[in-house]
């Protein structure tokens, strides 16, 4: 009992984590308007920063798309593999920070039209997750953070669409306060950190409750 709710417990940590770090990456993506050209077929290889849990020693490698992916912190902790367009998502950011956990940083690309299946058993050949299993996701899965949303829904049994909802307006908070910050306008900045502080214990409590029934 007690260490299922210690994994249960862990894999909302992990989850969080992955949905905040990105969700602010993407924040700063809309504000700059970047635009991604760059597209890769799955055997490419380039060069991709692995980026320390401390420190500034960062490690440069050379691999193809499926090395990369499993470089990124938390990005198979479901043993799921993300479906083609939250995939792009994902190479499109150019980044993937996880603070004390590590990160990866690369140029920012697409994957080349026709790859997915060979990229998926290209990860599958070196992940040292076995089980790695790919489904396809909910017509409503937009976003790599629906993605998210969704695994935990079929995984652990939360709920999806109020889990949607809080986390979708987390990110909005997060992109007024990223356009606050860009302003310097101290009151707003912290009118609405408050805010996301309030929206974010809100939607951590939510996946507590039900993944602990």
């Amino acid at each position: 009992m007690f260490q299922g709710r210690v994994v249960r417990i862990l894999f909302v940590l992990f989850s969080l984590l992955f949905l905040f770090s990105c969700s602010e990456q993407e924040s700063e993506l809309n504000i700059q308007g970047e635009t991604i050209i760059l597209e890769r077929s799955h055997n490419d290889e380039f060069e991709f920063v692995i980026l320390p849990p401390t420190g500034f020693h960062e490690l440069v490698e050379i691999g193809n798309t499926g090395k990369l992916l499993t470089n990124i912190p938390y990005l198979y902790t479901s043993g799921i593999f993300p479906s083609i367009d939250v995939l792009n998502e994902i190479l499109s950011k150019g980044i993937y920070d996880a603070g004390m956990s590590g990160g990866v940083r690369w140029q920012p690309y697409k994957l080349q039209q026709g790859d997915f299946e060979l990229t998926f058993k290209s990860v599958k050949s070196i992940s040292s997750s076995s089980n790695l299993e790919f489904i396809e996701p909910a017509d409503w899965v937009k976003t790599f953070k629906d993605w998210k949303v969704w695994v935990m829904f079929i995984k652990q049994g939360v709920p999806w669409k109020e889990h949607k909802r809080l986390n979708d307006m987390v990110t909005e908070i997060e992109i007024k306060l990223a356009a606050a910050q860009l302003k310097a306008d101290i009151s707003e900045i912290n009118r609405i950190h408050l805010e996301y502080i309030e929206t974010e214990q809100e939607l951590i409590d939510y996946i507590d409750i039900h993944m602990n029934k």
